[in-house]
């Protein structure tokens, strides 16, 4: 039996839905585990030919502690600080910053990771729009970060680039990267 795209797409939705945190909260709480388990187990009984790295949602994604709740701040090239939001790493790569500029000219920005090494490597994207709220073009950052040897903290570099909605480059920068993990200790 040949097991089509949607599928898969289906059993896994489903998975997640009555799997309730295991999607909306990379937390290591006892229902992700049991919920992403679960996804893990339909997603291979749909399609057995995918590679056990498709499919696998451990607690830390085999990535490294970088999974987790960030407060993240990013300095220009003199050391101020010029943003600052907090950041999302969730175990599939994906990552999620709701940073502090007013929410009509940008303020969620969506972006994939990479584990190579030590070293976390994360594209960055963005909309940018205008004082009035007019869509103007859109920002790219390449940001490389370190965290430190118990994961709590790491630090970087990002480099952004801005583009005009024809692509054009219309600015560029550099700068630095410190995040600080959030825990639950109160």
């Amino acid at each position: 039996m040949r097991t089509s795209y949607w599928e898969v797409i289906a059993v896994a939705g489903l998975a997640a839905a009555l799997g309730g945190k295991a999607w909306a909260c990379p937390a290591n709480s006892l229902g992700s585990k049991y919920a992403a388990g679960a996804l893990q187990t339909a997603v291979r009984a749909m399609a057995p030919g995918l590679p056990a790295a498709v499919v696998s949602h451990d607690s830390d994604g085999g990535r490294g502690d970088i999974v987790g709740l960030w407060d993240t701040k990013f300095f220009d090239n003199t050391g101020a600080l010029i943003d600052e939001g907090y950041e999302t790493f969730t175990s599939d790569g994906q990552e999620l910053l709701v940073d502090t500029s007013p929410p009509a000219i940008d303020n969620v920005c969506n972006g994939l990771w990479i584990q190579t090494g030590t070293i976390f490597k994360l594209k960055h994207v963005a909309w940018d729009f205008d004082n009035s709220g007019n869509l103007v073009g859109r920002y790219v950052f390449h940001i490389t970060i370190t965290l430190d040897p118990k994961g709590n903290s790491f630090s970087g570099t990002a480099i952004l680039f801005q583009y005009d909605l024809s692509g054009n480059l219309v600015f560029h920068a550099s700068g630095t990267v410190k995040g600080m993990r959030i825990t639950v200790d109160f």
